[in-house]
């Protein structure tokens, strides 16, 4: 059977990122989820992207801040259709501070190609991305951080309509 991805990262990840607090949603969605005071949600997950390199697939990692408030969080539904609230890494990197604000390549820094064979180093070397995705998420610990990172990262889901999500 042809190794997944996902299926790999969720291995790979699982106790690494419970230490960190984070837990997987039950469900076949590689979603990790970690619940800040009870009603602040930091999410990570590996999305599937389309590869530029020939023989490779290609993924980054995605993030997102939602509360319980938040009118859907759907885990149910692959990361890609969660898209449209979820922070890609690249993105997180070029925004994060005003010392990077126009970060050349970062989209393409922050993509992970693999293959059959390297899909084990490539796991590896995920770990400093993850690192630098939980450093931002530790700061967003009230409804305060939780507007200010939807500001600078989603301010089009800041208000929900039924429209939205229809």
């Amino acid at each position: 059977m042809a190794r997944n991805i996902q299926r790999e990262f969720v291995k790979y990840y699982k106790e690494r990122l419970a230490s960190l607090g984070f837990i997987k949603v039950k469900g076949r969605q590689p979603y990790f989820v970690r619940v800040i005071n009870d009603e602040i949600l930091h999410i990570i997950a590996p999305y599937g992207e389309n590869s530029s390199e020939q023989g490779y697939k290609a993924f980054t990692l995605r993030c997102a801040v939602a509360t319980v408030y938040r009118q859907e969080i759907n885990f149910e539904t692959t990361p890609r259709h969660n898209g449209d609230w979820f922070v890609t890494y690249g993105k997180l990197m070029e925004l994060k501070d005003s010392v990077y604000p126009a970060f050349d390549g970062a989209r393409d820094l922050k993509i992970y190609y693999y293959n059959e064979d390297n899909m084990d180093e490539t796991l590896k070397s995920v770990e400093e991305g993850i690192m630098n995705i939980v450093g931002e998420l530790d700061k967003i610990i009230d409804m305060d951080s939780v507007m200010r990172w939807l500001l600078k990262y989603d301010s089009r889901n800041i208000i929900q309509s039924e429209w939205a999500i229809g």
